[in-house]
C-alpha cells in the first residue's frame, strides 16, 4: 500500500507541479516573428583622375549651398569618405525614406548635386590618422553649419546630416 501511494505521489506531484507553471492563457507563450526589409541606395566613389576644383571642405559646401536646388524636400542629406591610397574624397547626396509596405521600406537617394565630390587637397590629411582625419571633417561641417550661407540655405532645411562613414550625426535641426 505504501508503495502504491508513492508511486502515484511520484506520478501526481511533477504532473500539478507543471500544471502549477502553465501560463493562464497560451496565447501569451506565442513567439511571433516579424521582418523588416529596408533597402538603400549607395553612390560609386568618382571616377579615377576626377579633380575637383575647390582648395577647403568650406568653399565646396558654400558652392554646393549655393548651387542647384532639390526639386523635393530632402530629409537627410549624407556626406560620405572615399579612401584610395594617398587619396581622400567627400561625396554629398541628400536622401529620403519611404515606406514601401507593411514591414518594407527603402532609402533612396533624391538630390545629388552638380558638385557631388570634393577632392581633400593632400596638405588636409597628411600627418593624421584615420580618426584624426574624421575628426577634422566633422569639425569644418559643423563651422559650416554655422555660416549664414548654411543657415540661408536648403541644407538646412532637413532633419540631419550625416557623416556615412561613421555615422555620426554632423548637425541636426533643432
Amino acid at each position: 500500500m505504501f508503495r502504491a501511494i508513492t508511486f502515484i505521489f511520484s506520478i501526481l506531484t511533477p504532473v500539478y507541479s507543471y500544471s502549477q507553471n502553465m501560463p493562464k492563457n497560451p496565447a501569451q507563450t506565442m513567439a511571433k516573428q516579424a521582418t523588416f526589409k529596408t533597402s538603400v541606395e549607395i553612390i560609386p566613389p568618382p571616377a579615377p583622375g576626377f579633380k575637383t576644383r575647390f582648395a577647403s571642405v568650406n568653399e565646396w559646401l558654400t558652392a554646393v549651398a549655393t548651387g542647384n536646388q532639390p526639386q523635393k524636400t530632402i530629409s537627410r542629406y549624407n556626406i560620405a569618405l572615399f579612401e584610395a591610397p594617398g587619396a581622400y574624397t567627400l561625396s554629398l547626396t541628400g536622401t529620403n525614406t519611404y515606406i514601401e509596405g507593411i514591414n518594407v521600406q527603402s532609402t533612396r537617394i533624391d538630390y545629388t548635386p552638380r558638385e557631388m565630390y570634393c577632392d581633400l587637397p593632400a596638405s588636409y590629411y597628411q600627418s593624421q590618422t584615420r580618426e584624426q582625419l574624421l575628426a577634422k571633417i566633422v569639425a569644418d561641417i559643423k563651422n559650416f553649419t554655422a555660416t549664414p550661407v548654411f543657415k540661408t540655405s536648403f541644407l538646412a532645411g532637413a532633419s540631419n546630416i550625416i557623416l556615412e562613414t561613421n555615422g555620426d550625426v554632423i548637425w541636426a535641426k533643432k
